[in-house]
């Protein structure tokens, strides 16, 4: 029986026995659950450091837009376009809207997802002249 779908030596994780030793607690935890928990905890680790490439800036939005509205709408373009990909569902998970309403900045559930986003600029949002995308490095200056 394979114990794992991932190599947790790649991920600086002990083995399951060595893991057990050290947290007896989860010797009666069942290892298929386990292991689907230290997927779960790595997949987390991969979506936070892929935070960057996930999100877009989006500039010239229509004034009194909501963060759910704007969401909602790309999301419908999006799926309309057939851009979306698997899993199936809303490609934008969050949304951040600034407090002069000018601009925005959308998370995209992958970085795939967030280069598809390119498609939507120059849509037309509410009759407001068009948005446009962009991506923003947030890179850390040191002096």
């Amino acid at each position: 029986m394979a114990e794992s779908s991932i190599d947790l030596s790649e991920l600086g994780i002990p083995s399951l026995e060595v893991l057990k030793e050290m947290y007896p607690q989860l010797k009666a935890m069942d290892p298929t659950e386990l292991m689907q928990r230290i997927q779960l905890l790595h997949d987390m680790k991969n979506l936070q450091s892929s935070k960057v490439d996930r999100k877009l800036y989006i500039g010239n939005i229509p004034p009194g837009i909501t963060p759910q509205t704007l969401m909602d709408l790309l999301n419908n373009a999006l799926q309309k376009m057939g851009i979306n990909t698997d899993p199936p569902g809303n490609s934008i998970i969050g949304a951040w809207i600034s407090p002069d309403n000018h601009y925005a900045f959308i998370d995209f559930r992958t970085p795939e997802e967030a280069t598809n986003g390119f498609a939507l600029n120059s849509v037309a949002i509410h009759g407001q002249v068009s948005i446009y995308f962009c991506r923003i490095s947030f890179e850390t200056v040191v002096e």
